[in-house]
């Protein structure tokens, strides 16, 4: 499941020739995420929550500060190669570096990180109301979803000031984690195989009439409410169908997903740049001025026309075949 959503948050950084299936994709590609962070939670950190923040500090926000540092540092030199436009000075630049210690600013070639902020602080409280509603009831998987959803729905009603006003995504995606925690506690039964198709090409349809994703804010409950269930439905049917035909992957195509999924990080991290590489290609053999390889995040028309197959393919196996040569020296290194 965590490589399925992977290549769909990569594809869904592509432009595809038709609208619709990237606004489709967008409906649930992220939720996926934090519900799959859910259904993996061990509910022996309820036990230690000191251990669960610390790990979550050194796999979420050290990746997020490290790695938006560096691309901070080297804001101007992706300016001198057309890969940016602006130019920042040492205001902004020291502006930038305290928003992003403080989990507010990502560079734009790291633009799906904003994921690794929302699931830091929503994991965190998806954990804490698990643990006071586990004190007081036997049910406390199905409590912890309500109150979540009660949080989300008056802090949608609140005036609330900077910088407490950016919150609504987290909320949102504490009911995801917890909704994918109570699948696996509860064992929810998989659906039909039809019926999970059908519920798949219900949201396919009327998505024409109605567009809501995570990165929309701030949120408004007429819209975000509808949309949890929504997002919901639609993971429950895309487990359903992956339970009902991983038996028949063999082992080395499972064995491949397993390992995209193992580095998710990794292509989130550098999928973005890698658009670049293949962006200059591009420009190489179609000749066109290398002030497009500034478009953000492809080159639009191109990718239409095919080229974003090649975007998906080149970010995922560059990142998975970067890591498995950095896995091989390691125990090159480690056996000498």
């Amino acid at each position: 499941m965590k490589a399925m959503a992977i290549i769909l948050v990569v594809i869904g950084h592509t432009v595809i020739p038709f609208s619709i299936v990237n606004e489709y994709i967008y409906s649930f590609h992220v939720p996926l995420f934090f519900w799959v962070s859910g259904f993996c939670f061990k509910e022996v950190y309820l036990n230690n929550l000191f251990l669960f923040i610390k790990k979550r500090i050194v796999r979420l926000y050290l990746p997020y500060v490290i790695w938006g540092l560096v691309f901070l540092a080297l804001h101007n030199v992706f300016v001198m190669f057309h890969i940016y436009e602006q130019y920042y000075g040492a205001d902004l630049l020291f502006k930038l570096f305290m928003k992003t210690i403080t989990f507010n600013h990502t560079e734009l070639l790291l633009g799906g990180f904003w994921f690794l902020r929302v699931l830091f602080i929503s994991s965190i409280l998806s954990v804490f109301l698990l643990k006071g509603c586990k004190t007081f009831f036997a049910r406390y998987h199905i409590y912890s979803i309500v109150l979540a959803v009660i949080i989300l729905v008056v802090y949608n009603n609140m005036v609330v000031i900077y910088p407490f006003d950016r919150f609504g995504r987290e909320f949102a995606a504490s009911i995801l984690f917890l909704t994918g925690h109570f699948f696996r506690k509860m064992r929810v039964s998989n659906l039909n195989i039809w019926v999970s198709f059908g519920i798949l090409i219900l949201p396919f349809i009327g998505i024409r009439y109605w567009h809501m994703h995570m990165d929309i804010i701030p949120y408004s409950n007429d819209k975000i409410i509808p949309y949890l269930f929504i997002a919901v439905g639609i993971i429950w049917a895309l487990y359903s169908i992956f339970c009902e035909f991983a038996v028949y992957l063999n082992k080395y195509v499972s064995g491949l997903l397993d390992y995209i999924g193992g580095n998710t990080l990794l292509i989130l991290t550098w999928h973005l740049v890698i658009f670049k590489l293949v962006s200059y290609l591009i420009i190489i053999i179609y000749q066109l001025p290398i002030e497009r390889l500034s478009e953000y995040p492809t080159i639009a028309d191109y990718s239409m026309r095919g080229w974003w197959v090649i975007y998906v393919v080149a970010s995922v196996g560059i990142c998975c075949g970067l890591s498995r040569f950095l896995t091989v020296l390691k125990s090159i290194r480690v056996r000498n």
